[in-house]
Formats: C-alpha cells, structure tokens, sequence
C-alpha cells in the first residue's frame, strides 16, 4: 500500500472525526505528523479506543515559535531526508511556516508528489506579501483549499483550475448529526432568559477579531429601540472580562456561558437559537452552528473572511451585514421579523452541512487527489 504523510500544525479536538475518518478509509496508509496546541484542546489519542490501531500512524513533532507564532516544525525534514519513502506528502499550506517551504523544495528534489492543504489566497494580499504567497503555492503538485472563494482568488493569478481543489471544513459532523432531532426544545432557554424573545448565539473563542463588542452593542440597541431578543455568548478567551464589563452596561439580556466542548450541551444552546452571529471572521463558528441548523450572520468582507461564510447562502442559511455600512442592527431585525418557518431554514443549514461540509465527502475528494496525483 503506498504511504502518505500529513504535516500540519496542531492536532485540534474538532478535526478528531476528519482526521479518523481519514486514516479509516483513505486507499492509502496515511501517516499523522503535528505538534501541540498552546491554546486549542488537542485530539486525545491516547485515551481512545478507535486509534489503537493507528498508534504507529500517529507522531508528535517540536513545534518551534518565536514571539508566540509558530514558525518551524522540528523532525519533519527528516522524513523526507533519510526516514520513510512516502508517496505523497500532505503539507500545512501556510507560507508562514518555514518548515512547509523547506518540505516543498524538497519534495522537489525528492520527486515526491506535494500537496498543500491550506487557505490558499484570500484576495488580500498586495505587494512582498502577495508575490512570496503565489511563490510559496507554486511548490506544489496540488492545491486543497477550504473554499470556492480562494480558489477563484488562485486562478485570477494565474493557477491551473485543474491542479486545485476545494476540500471545505467539518467539526463533529457525526456527533451533531446524531443529536439534531434531539436537541429542538422551544423551552429550553427559559432558565437563562425570563422571556419569549428571540435567541442569538456566538460560539467560539472571546477574541478581538470576532469584533463581538459589536453584536452586544446591537443587541443594546435593538432593545432600546423596543425590539427584545437575547444574546447568548459560548466561550472563554482573552476579550471575556471586557465584553462581560460591555455587557453589565446593557440593557439587553446576555448571558456569558463559558467555554463547553460537551457536544450534547452545545447542541441543546445551538439548536434552540434562532440565529448565530459572529460580527467578526465567522470560521468553523458557521458549521458548527448549521450543523444543528441554526443559520449564521457575518459581515460580507470575503476578502477579510475565513472560508467557511461559504456555507451562508444570504436569505436561505443566514445572512451578511456591511461593516462600512454598520448596519448589523438593522441586517438581525430584518432577519429575525422575516423567517417565517423556522424548520424551513433548520433543513436547509441541514442540507449545506451534509452535501459539503462534513468529513465524508472531504475524504472523497483527498481520494480522489491522492489518485490522481499518483496514477
């Protein structure tokens, strides 16, 4: 059977059902290389059943930072000098990492077939920044990017369509997929909230860029205009202690529930929302919502975005606000005064998650790479 190594950076808890079904049912044997998480719960290898069988699949390598970010991976240019032969290799696409642009040159030399799984472009980048990028992408054989945005970003620069492809993103696809009908109960927000309003949620890390003061801003102002509806916040990270200060300024009803990777629980907050909104870039934040069919709010700056606003088809899984226009307020009452059949919009965050986002068809499409780079 040939070989396969991934080189990435960290083992996160949320890639756990990707990364074993991936090693489950690849053509292929498929070799893990990561290193730890600062900030991020890790994958519990060791404490779970299903990855006895892959424990020589599985290794841990030195991450190496300087000034907090992560810059080199030790250990991992040895495979490809003097350990293994490997087939293909799989690399963090990241033009940060020394480490990616080491593996890629001599990925060359080695005349091994190189995939970077990556980002891609974001249609931000400018000058130094956006040539060293295209430099940095050309070192592969193929390009897995996380959505249709930065593909299209690639081939506005010159990339072959043929040689990249969109991989999309998951997070406990099977978990959630097993708590939907479940998790529905109109009541279950009355010990938080003394009310019948609407529900919003933010589930995710409390940090600056998720520009969350915003949304407890609007809720504020949205209730004072006269339009009740509660904030629910699910999470813990740097900007809690400032956004709980915003908060007690309020009027409006906000709850801060803390940190939760009780997938049961989030799936019972989650659910029973009516609408997820992440002012900020929304990432994985938007799947894990539409995955107990919950639609999702973000602001419509793609090239600023991380790819999964992909998910959000305005008017049908969420909606986008304009940052210029700070016109958030007025993008939630819309929303909110305009659903008219709340199962309705559950089934459609449904049918986004289990057509694209989920861990089936992202090893669909690595197969199909693999094969495709090794035939």
């Amino acid at each position: 059977m040939k070989k396969i190594a991934y080189f990435t950076n960290i083992a996160p808890h949320y890639r756990e059902e990707l990364w074993l079904n991936l090693i489950q049912n690849l053509d292929f044997e498929l070799h893990f290389f990561f290193g730890k998480s600062k900030s991020i719960k890790s994958i519990e290898f060791s404490s779970q059943k299903s990855w006895e069988i892959f424990e020589n699949q599985i290794h841990q390598v030195e991450n190496v930072r300087y000034k907090d970010r992560l810059i080199y991976q030790k250990q991992v240019i040895n495979q490809i000098l003097f350990k293994k032969k490997w087939d293909c290799i799989i690399v963090l696409g990241d033009a940060n990492l020394i480490s990616s642009w080491v593996l890629g040159i001599l990925a060359k030399i080695k005349k091994v077939k190189l995939i970077f799984w990556g980002h891609g472009l974001y249609g931000n980048e400018v000058g130094v920044k956006k040539m060293i990028r295209k430099k940095f992408y050309t070192l592969s054989d193929f390009n897995l990017v996380y959505g249709q945005w930065a593909k299209n970003q690639m081939i506005k620069e010159g990339f072959d369509s043929d040689k990249i492809d969109v991989i999309f993103n998951s997070v406990n696809y099977n978990k959630s997929k097993a708590l939907r009908n479940s998790s529905i109960d109109r009541d279950y927000y009355k010990k938080y909230f003394d009310n019948d309003f609407p529900i919003l949620i933010f589930i995710g890390r409390l940090t600056k860029v998720k520009k969350l003061d915003l949304l407890i801003s609007s809720v504020n102002e949205l209730k004072e205009s006269g339009f009740g509806l509660n904030l629910m916040i699910v999470g813990d990270g740097e900007c809690r202690d400032n956004l709980e200060k915003l908060a007690s300024q309020s009027k409006a009803d906000i709850f801060f529930y803390g940190s939760c990777y009780i997938e049961r629980e989030i799936s019972m907050l989650v659910g029973n929302a009516d609408l997820c909104v992440s002012p900020g870039n929304v990432g994985l934040t938007s799947i894990h919502a539409m995955s107990y069919g919950t639609p999702v709010c973000t602001h419509d700056n793609f090239s600023n975005q991380m790819p999964e606003f992909e998910a959000i088809i305005e008017g049908e899984t969420g909606c986008f606000f304009n940052l210029k226009k700070n016109n958030l307020v007025k993008v939630i009452f819309n929303w909110l005064r305009s659903v008219d059949d709340r199962n309705s919009v559950r089934q459609k965050c449904y049918d986004i998650i289990d057509n694209y986002f989920n861990p089936n068809n992202q090893t669909r499409i690595m197969n199909n790479t693999i094969k495709k780079l090794l035939s």
